[in-house]
């Protein structure tokens, strides 16, 4: 009697374990349905979300596991064929308005000794303005913009910041640590590269002031500051740089998108080929 008891437990608690995982498969299965008719209307996060919860709810399902596995690839592969397609759409808008506009700018680069060029507007090349104090721009071929303040006079002042503004609003830039000196026929001169990356508010506010007649360069010295009208030229050669500084800047940054989803795709697709 014990032992047809003890055989009866053994058997009701083994048609237990079968009942709950023929149910694990079930549920796994009807999981991985919904997902397979997600990806194939195109609703990639849904399917993506799906694949993921058979990957924690039915660790022990190995049939239905492998098959989601192979369906999330078929998703990467679809994604990145996607991605691949849109940013080369882009990148092939952005460089034909990159074509239209590079005329109006200069392209300066000493092959010797820069590894990048500057894009720059001729008027406000330093030897078209000797002895004048001012701000101009230059933007490389990343994008990457750089203010330059110019001052000239009598005396040193020392000066490694500057703030823009009309006397109601300013913007002021952080310290340079990018600055030089020096003197020559008896005129002082003191230069500091500001750069885009470190001081981005700066370069838009003069870009969005390019019409205020009374937008002011002050010269943050050391000692005592000094200031100068920004003239509407300026004005419209930094807006004008900056405009393009945030194209090539956009450019750039879809190239590397683009060239990763390349990777990616290249990476899956071998992946795919050795299963």
């Amino acid at each position: 009697m014990k032992h047809t008891f003890a055989f009866l437990f053994v058997l009701s608690v083994s048609l237990f374990f079968t009942g709950c995982k023929d149910k694990s498969v079930q549920l796994a299965s009807d999981c991985y349905e919904t997902a397979l008719q997600a990806y194939e209307s195109g609703d990639y996060v849904l399917a993506l979300s799906l694949i993921d919860s058979i990957r924690v709810k039915y660790p022990t399902v190995i049939d239905v596991r492998r098959s989601a596995l192979a369906l999330q690839q078929k998703i990467d592969v679809a994604e990145q064929t996607r991605s691949i397609a849109f940013e080369d759409s882009l990148l092939a808008q952005a460089r034909k308005t990159l074509e239209s506009v590079l005329p109006k700018y200069k392209f300066e680069k000493d092959e010797e000794y820069q590894d990048m060029g500057n894009y720059v507007i001729p008027s406000q090349n330093a030897e078209n303005n000797l002895s004048r104090s001012y701000i101009r721009a230059q933007v490389d071929e990343k994008g990457r913009l750089v203010l330059i303040s110019t001052y000239a006079g009598k005396q040193f002042i020392h000066h490694k910041s500057i703030r823009i503004g009309d006397g109601n609003v300013f913007q002021e830039s952080g310290l340079s640590d990018d600055c030089y000196e020096y003197k020559d026929l008896g005129v002082c001169y003191e230069k500091c590269n500001i750069h885009m990356n470190e001081d981005p508010d700066i370069v838009s506010f003069i870009a969005m002031n390019s019409d205020n007649d009374k937008l002011v360069l002050t010269f943050v010295g050391a000692e005592r500051n000094v200031q100068v009208p920004i003239t509407s030229a300026d004005r419209k050669s930094i807006a004008s740089l900056y405009e393009l500084s945030q194209l090539l800047l956009f450019i750039d940054e879809h190239q590397r998108i683009l060239d990763e989803s390349k990777r990616r795709l290249q990476f899956v697709t071998s992946k795919m080929s050795l299963e």
